[in-house]
């Protein structure tokens, strides 16, 4: 009896993987289906994960990642969690990101990732580990006080966009790195545009200085009990123009 069994046993596999090899048959599950955590991957010029021991997939490194190589047929799908900083490049032929730009991930990062071909992965279903959108929401946060002389922290000129200053006193702001404010605008593409205010409530001119990457066309002074628009623009990769209104 006991051989009887293994001998079904043995025939049950060996059919059933006739079945997986056949591709012209579907196949219908009525419970559920457990997938396989892969090895993790260091990242790579070219991460293959079409070779991934499994459909859930952690990158590793911070090396950025221009392919994910050939992939052994397309509509293979991948979960791929990002353990580190590193740059996505955005390729409509090979690796297609969402909005047509590079994504800078962060560690907590996920992604689906299909191959559309042999060739081509697509990466879609991109979500921050922070749950923020992968673009600018346009929704704000709070104002942001200015006391004294200082740089303005990018995050505070996408995600909030309003300073006030209510010192008694010149003082001068100046405009973050173009890097940084790239950085802060994730999925950002040359010709996007954003919007920050200064709001001069205090007894003196407030001046506006550029940086490396951020430039200002237009007047850089505010007048004291007046305010002060710019609407700025990705002019090129890291490289930001600030025209005042």
């Amino acid at each position: 009896m006991k051989l009887l069994i293994v001998l079904a046993m043995l025939y049950t596999s060996f059919a059933f993987s006739q079945v997986l090899d056949d591709t012209a048959i579907n196949l219908t599950f009525s419970g559920r289906v457990n997938e396989a955590k892969a090895t993790a991957i260091p990242s790579n010029g070219t991460v293959y994960l079409s070779s991934a021991n499994g459909n859930l997939v952690h990158v590793t490194g911070t090396t950025t990642i221009t392919s994910f190589g050939p992939a052994v047929q397309a509509g293979i799908k991948r979960l791929v969690i990002f353990d580190g900083v590193l740059t996505l490049t955005h390729s409509g032929t090979t690796l297609a990101l969402p909005g047509s730009a590079n994504i800078t991930t962060a560690a907590g990062d996920m992604a689906t990732v299909v191959a559309d071909s042999t060739t081509k992965w697509i990466v879609k279903d991109y979500v921050r580990a922070t749950g923020a959108s992968l673009f600018n929401s346009g929704l704000k946060t709070a104002q942001v006080a200015i006391s004294s002389s200082t740089v303005l922290v990018a995050t505070d000129v996408i995600q909030s966009g309003l300073f006030v200053d209510a010192v008694n006193g010149a003082i001068s702001s100046q405009l973050p790195l173009g890097a940084d404010l790239a950085t802060a605008y994730p999925g950002y593409q040359v010709g996007t545009t954003f919007e920050f205010t200064v709001v001069n409530t205090g007894n003196n001119t407030h001046t506006l200085t550029v940086n490396t990457g951020s430039t200002i066309v237009g007047l850089a002074t505010i007048a004291t009990l007046t305010s002060g628009t710019c609407v700025c623009r990705f002019s090129a990769a890291n490289t930001v123009i600030c025209y005042r209104k």
